[in-house]
């Protein structure tokens, strides 16, 4: 009878270790989702205003970080897209179309206001943006560039207005 105990008690030692480990496996894929989002980059741009003109465009970024260079660099196709910095690869593909209605602008500024993770591993960097021109209504307001990881680097993949409401 003590030998049938000692088993009972192996067996359930060993099915209690089995659904512990079965329990964590779920887990796993979460931690490797956030472990992605902490990986977004941290800087602390609040308070400073990047801004653009057709006649004095950078040649390369020098801000610090790759994902203020990103925005920047889309920022600067949206001004010039012939510019030897613009890679179609790196940004959405509209930025390049080429027609007079588009009012594309010859100067443009924006400011951070937040970034925001986003589960699928992309990140959101909102702005605040002012421009000379049109441009499909996405240089004035709340523009909001979506990013994600390409060879290991953050490009733009998305660009989008959020009209911003005012209580009155």
């Amino acid at each position: 009878m003590k030998k049938y105990w000692l088993a009972l008690l192996a067996f359930n030692l060993l099915i209690s270790c089995s659904d512990q480990n079965e329990a964590e496996e779920p887990q796993t894929p979460v931690e490797s989702k956030q472990i992605s989002l902490n990986q977004a980059p941290i800087f602390d741009f609040a308070d400073k205003t990047f801004s653009f003109s057709k006649d004095s465009l950078p040649e390369k970024c020098t801000d610090g970080s790759e994902v203020v260079c990103a925005v920047s660099q889309t920022v600067i196709c949206t001004i010039s897209p012939s510019e030897a910095q613009c890679n179609k690869s790196l940004m959405p593909s509209f930025i390049f179309m080429e027609d007079e209605s588009l009012d594309r602008p010859t100067q443009m500024s924006y400011k951070i206001i937040e970034l925001k993770p986003l589960a699928s591993g992309q990140l959101e960097v909102h702005t605040d943006s002012t421009c000379n021109g049109n441009w499909f209504g996405l240089c004035k307001g709340r523009i909001i560039y979506v990013m994600a990881q390409q060879n290991g680097k953050w490009i733009v993949k998305d660009i989008y207005a959020r009209a911003l409401t005012t209580d009155k």
